[in-house]
């Protein structure tokens, strides 16, 4: 890729990561097949970890608020009211906000960066986090099923970082050099121990790796404590015809 934007990480940059020919239909369907199995169990654990364990918090304040509602203060049952209303306007938040990610993106668009434009704008704008881009325009036509792929890459990545991370700042590079798309998202935040990894995250990045593998490309990640992390996907592409964009 060419010209350079500053990272919001101080994780090294990776070496480049070899990529796979392009598979044919059916390994490619069965790899996204498998990939949408990926994605089911990551919403199951993100619902059971997440909005399920709120909402039984909240059920078991509650009991405890009837069983002694008749013994205590109506001042303290009004504020203890009010935490569970704020319990709940949060699990609502977490909620709507896995339901907007499974929304199907404007991949058909035209302007497919413009499309991608947009999603880092609203992440941006919803978590509060820097972020300091440079992506260009694909100068190559990219089938439906690409740019799907390269879009929930970009955001199980951003979601992860909003997630996770901690980080203040996130920077986002997409462009072509020899045949290869490559799309590389670091952040500043806490890092973690990428071979002892095995939180919801951990089925966010195996998501990454199987949403590249299903393209015939590849995922890494680098990150170590402390020190952000940065996430490379790598796909090839078939160079010489150009995504015009719209005037």
């Amino acid at each position: 890729m060419k010209g350079k934007m500053s990272d919001c990480s101080a994780t090294k940059r990776l070496p480049p990561a070899r990529t796979g020919s392009s598979p044919d239909a059916p390994a490619l369907h069965l790899l996204l097949a498998k990939g949408r199995e990926r994605e089911r169990e990551r919403i199951a654990h993100e619902l059971h970890d997440g909005a399920l364990q709120s909402l039984v918090g909240i059920k078991l304040d509650v009991e405890k608020l009837v069983s002694e509602i008749e013994t205590r203060p109506p001042r303290s049952v009004a504020a203890e009211l009010t935490s569970v209303a704020g319990h709940v306007r949060d699990c609502i938040k977490e909620i709507r906000a896995i339901l907007s990610d499974l929304e199907p993106p404007d991949v058909d668009s035209s302007d497919f960066t413009e499309t991608l434009h947009r999603y880092i704008d609203a992440f941006r704008d919803r978590h509060l986090i820097q972020v300091r881009r440079r992506v260009e325009p694909v100068q190559t036509t990219l089938s439906a099923e690409q740019r799907l792929c390269l879009f929930r890459i970009l955001q199980e990545a951003l979601s992860n970082v909003a997630r996770h991370a901690h980080a203040s700042c996130v920077g986002i590079e997409l462009g072509t050099a020899g045949g290869t798309l490559e799309l590389r998202v670091s952040d500043d935040g806490r890092g973690f121990d990428v071979s002892r990894r095995r939180d919801r995250s951990h089925y966010g990045l195996r998501h990454i790796r199987s949403r590249a593998a299903a393209l015939g490309g590849a995922a890494s990640i680098q990150s170590s404590p402390g020190n952000g992390a940065v996430v490379v996907a790598r796909i090839p592409i078939e160079e010489g015809s150009a995504e015009r964009r719209k005037a």
